[in-house]
């Protein structure tokens, strides 16, 4: 392979930015989605960050209801770091925290496909928004 001095030849988008970036960066912190059978929710698959088990989660209509309308469901933390919140889950081997993080906008974006799926429909969001804006005010922005 012939080198330029100006190091032309090298390809420059393999290497990112920093320790996250670089040809691995998209599968640190990638999760695999797909709407339940059950219709109950989204099932992500994760690998935790610790030691690289697979883990399954699954995150309920319900929980994307309260994270659309930017509350933070029962359960899970808010990272103000990234604007948005993940389900206090850890790895069933090691027990560290699986980030799977949302921001609000997400949440709207996984309730949209749920409906378009049919599985849940506009009425249930509706009515959940309406039963949660009566009694708690947003918790981030």
């Amino acid at each position: 392979m012939h080198r330029h001095p100006d190091f032309a030849d090298v390809d420059l988008s393999s290497f990112g930015f920093g320790a996250l970036g670089g040809a691995g960066a998209e599968e640190h912190h990638k999760a695999d989605a797909r709407l339940d059978n059950q219709r109950q929710g989204v099932w992500y698959s994760v690998h935790c960050d610790n030691c690289g088990q697979t883990q399954g989660i699954l995150v309920s209509w319900d929980e994307f209801v309260y994270g659309a309308n930017r509350l933070v469901p029962p359960g899970w933390v808010h990272e103000p770091a990234i604007g948005g919140m993940h389900p206090n889950a850890g790895c069933n081997q090691c027990r560290a925290v699986l980030l799977v993080a949302f921001t609000p906008d997400e949440c709207q974006r996984q309730i949209k496909a749920g409906v378009m799926a049919n599985h849940i429909q506009e009425a249930q969001v509706a009515a959940m928004s309406q039963a949660l804006a009566q009694r708690a005010q947003p918790q981030f922005r």
